[in-house]
């Protein structure tokens, strides 16, 4: 049986603005990225696939995030930021006090594998989400989902969360000082619904920490399997002023 991920790169010509896709091959659990003008997407594949049909399901894959891109840019309304191409920043976006051996951010953020673990948090019951966007972004609402805890872990869906925004610098010694820019309260009947944000709180957003400040059964560990982030890229606006 083989497992890993099939890996699509859209590359931009730097001279004629020609745009081609590779295919590739990942043998590891990751998703790949980069952020120098190229997209990655990637899903998990069980067994040896037909050729074919994994090049269709590439396509098909960039060529939605090519959509949601189109409309996250142009204002269309929110999409998961996520998808968008140049947006979250995955090489110094990172999660404290998650625990190894589990879900990384990656996999929060961004769907992989259908069985792919969650997040659990290490020490306590505590989790810090530090996200940063590549370009300013509107925050409209987020998602959760926590409906598969780990086998081997009690751990328990988070309960309050308190979100922070544009404060690169943001730890657990300023959690502690810091008034958040929005608390949200779950219960089991919410957790899975649209938690609507302040669009004055939440617009030219370079940065979002997400404090898991709990959870509901009050257990040492927490656990989330994913968090989608819906939104817009603030739109560019050329400076008059410029020389």
């Amino acid at each position: 049986m083989r497992i890993g991920f099939y890996v699509c790169s859209a590359v931009r010509h730097p001279h004629n603005g020609r745009e081609s896709v590779r295919l590739g091959w990942a043998a590891d659990r990751q998703p790949h990225y980069t952020f120098s003008g190229h997209f990655y997407t990637s899903f998990a594949v069980m067994g040896s696939p037909d050729p074919g049909e994994v090049h269709d399901e590439l396509l098909r894959h960039y060529e939605l995030s090519q959509q949601l891109s189109r409309r996250a840019y142009s204002g269309g309304g929110p999409v998961n930021l996520a998808l968008v191409v140049r947006c979250l920043d995955y090489s110094t976006s990172t999660a404290l006090n998650a625990m190894d051996g589990y879900g990384q951010l990656s996999e929060v953020l961004l769907p992989t594998a259908v069985d792919s673990p969650p997040m659990v948090s290490d020490v306590d019951e505590q989790l810090i989400l530090k996200l940063f966007f590549i370009e300013p972004v509107n925050i409209a609402y987020i998602v959760l989902q926590c409906d598969e805890p780990p086998d081997d872990v009690e751990a328990s869906a988070p309960k309050t969360l308190h979100l922070y925004v544009n404060r690169p610098e943001f730890d657990f010694i300023e959690a502690d000082t810091v008034i958040p820019h929005q608390k949200i309260v779950l219960d089991e009947a919410t957790m899975h619904q649209k938690h609507p944000l302040k669009a004055t709180k939440f617009d030219r957003v370079r940065s979002l920490h997400v404090f898991v400040v709990d959870n509901l059964e009050g257990v040492e560990h927490t656990y989330l399997n994913r968090l989608t982030l819906y939104g817009t890229v603030q739109k560019r606006y050329p400076d008059k002023f410029a020389i």
